[in-house]
């Protein structure tokens, strides 16, 4: 078990502590235990499980294609098992929901994947902190993520303090974690190994493009 603990950055491991303490939090909860039956249900459903088989096998054969191509190697799995569980599932079933009320669903998609923020985030996650500070550290930014993004919604002159006060907590943490990854990075630098950094990067990328003639068959 502790072997494939250690495939995972702090930063990964720390999201999967939090998820896991998430969890339980909903089991605490009654309601929620009490809808579970019917959620299992739903998932169990045949529409549901064919999708999955179908996303699962076109995926597989993407990751064949990519091998061969020498795009893909076995060091890409846990990334891949990530896209997939983050990104593939939660496409196919968006474009099942919005592809037919939104024409260029397929092209904002494609564009998305090199968007600069896609950059920026590959950069920053290349450099992780130590597994304390990422439990602590990523609640407080999704909290002020979720509290920024509501007060920029309403728009209300009320919520400007806390708008820019959000914001300018998010900018600093930003910035200092850009500084210290960039740091961090320099000094690490002869260690990397460039072209698989290359792979690591450019796999969600095309992962996501080949996947849409898939999600455009389903959405027929």
């Amino acid at each position: 078990m502790t072997q494939y603990v250690d495939l995972l950055s702090n930063r990964e491991q720390a999201s999967l502590i939090l998820l896991c303490i998430f969890l339980i939090w909903c089991l605490i909860q009654r309601k929620v235990r009490e809808g579970i039956p019917q959620l299992i249900r739903t998932f169990l459903s045949r529409a549901i499980l064919l999708t999955l088989f179908a996303l699962s096998s076109y995926i597989l054969f993407e990751v064949w294609i990519g091998s061969q191509l020498g795009w893909w190697n076995t060091e890409l799995v846990k990334e891949t098992v990530i896209w997939f569980v983050m990104s593939g599932i939660l496409l196919s079933y968006k474009g099942v929901l919005e592809a037919n009320k939104a024409p260029q669903f397929f092209r904002n998609t494609a564009i998305a994947t090199i968007a600069p923020t896609v950059f920026i985030t590959f950069f920053l996650n290349l450099t992780s902190l130590c597994l304390i500070a990422e439990v602590l550290l990523q609640p407080v930014i999704a909290t002020l993520a979720v509290m920024s993004v509501y007060t920029h919604a309403r728009n209300e002159k009320g919520y400007e303090t806390v708008r820019k006060l959000c914001d300018g907590i998010l900018a600093v943490i930003g910035f200092s974690w850009l500084a210290y990854t960039v740091h961090h990075r320099f000094e690490t630098w002869a260690q990397l190994d460039g072209y698989q950094l290359f792979r690591e990067f450019a796999l969600p990328i095309w992962l996501t493009i080949g996947l849409l003639p898939f999600l455009f068959a389903l959405c027929l």
